[in-house]
């Protein structure tokens, strides 16, 4: 976590690498939460660049290993990133599936892991520019299920400032945005405040704000 909040992609990528073959031979249940973290570590570690062979497969392996354990968290983790493995090999059939079946096997759940999912669906959605209306009514969904339960999640605005720039309402995705960027920022994800920054600096730039984009 520490190499991707310094943007050292390689060495957050060896690190993870490094920390699964450590869990080797652990009781699968019990290490988890620990092996999903550094899976979701090493898939935004090597967003944008070649991944290892296999690396899906695992996935899907630990998938039903939580399936099976009621591990529904962790079964939410596994499900967003198998959709961000094959939205990175433009698969977005794919990636649609299993962001659809991520928000259905966890609708049911107490509402901080039902908001989780539902938000994390809707923000994907959006991302691959799939479902527009559908991404939109789970965001609002998991956004409700987030008050109730006294959180705030970043997918809600980071997702809902994608519906909105796609709609060209870009006062409101404007908003949206800058409120994922300061959560993002509270919590020290590099990567989701990139690509805040990154949508906001082309909105600017479309508006002929150039100094702003800059």
């Amino acid at each position: 976590e520490r190499s991707l909040r310094l943007a050292a992609t390689a060495e957050a990528e060896a690190h993870c690498e490094r920390g699964l073959g450590h869990l080797a031979g652990r009781d699968a249940e019990e290490s988890l939460g620990l092996r999903f973290a550094l899976l979701r570590a090493l898939v935004h570690a090597t967003q944008g660049r070649p991944r290892r062979t296999g690396l899906a497969a695992e996935v899907r392996r630990w998938i039903e290993v939580a399936r099976a354990a009621g591990r529904l968290g962790e079964l939410q983790i596994g499900l967003y990133l198998l959709a961000a493995i094959h939205y990175a090999e433009d698969d977005l059939s794919a990636a649609e599936r299993h962001v659809l079946d991520q928000a259905e096997a966890l609708r049911g759940a107490e509402p901080r892991v039902a908001a989780a999912a539902l938000a994390n669906a809707g923000r994907c959605l959006a991302q691959i520019e799939r479902d527009h209306a559908r991404a939109e009514a789970l965001l609002r969904e998991g956004r409700e299920l987030a008050a109730t339960a006294g959180i705030e999640l970043v997918d809600v605005p980071w997702g809902l400032g994608m519906v909105a720039q796609a709609a060209g309402r870009d006062e409101e995705a404007c908003r949206e945005f800058d409120r994922a960027l300061a959560l993002a920022r509270a919590s020290g994800d590099p990567w989701i405040e990139s690509q805040c920054l990154a949508r906001l600096a082309a909105m600017a730039i479309e508006q002929g704000e150039n100094d702003v984009a800059v």
